[in-house]
């Protein structure tokens, strides 16, 4: 049977070869984006679980949200050890 017959009316594979070109484009989304993006995610997770076992974090320095110009600066001098965090709390 030809195509030509499967896609005139009441040819009975009319439906799969209709469905067919969305099926092969849902494949190769899935194999392009989704399945490497679940791997990355995967990876990402094991790394912050082996962070969380050895106890390993970032250091940090919390400022008041009136010391954000003097943190800049400190930047800017290349005079920081440890990441700003600016405490929510003294935010207005």
């Amino acid at each position: 049977m030809n195509t030509i017959a499967l896609l005139q009316a009441g040819g009975s594979g009319a439906f799969i070869i209709q469905i067919l070109p969305i099926a092969a484009i849902f494949l190769v989304f899935y194999f392009i984006v989704i399945a490497p993006a679940n791997k990355q995610r995967k990876k990402t997770q094991e790394m912050l679980n082996f962070c969380a076992r050895h106890r390993i974090g970032a250091d940090i320095e919390v400022i008041p949200a009136s010391k954000i110009n003097e943190a800049y600066e400190r930047v800017l001098a290349s005079d920081v050890r440890y990441r700003f965090v600016i405490d929510a709390a003294t935010l207005k």
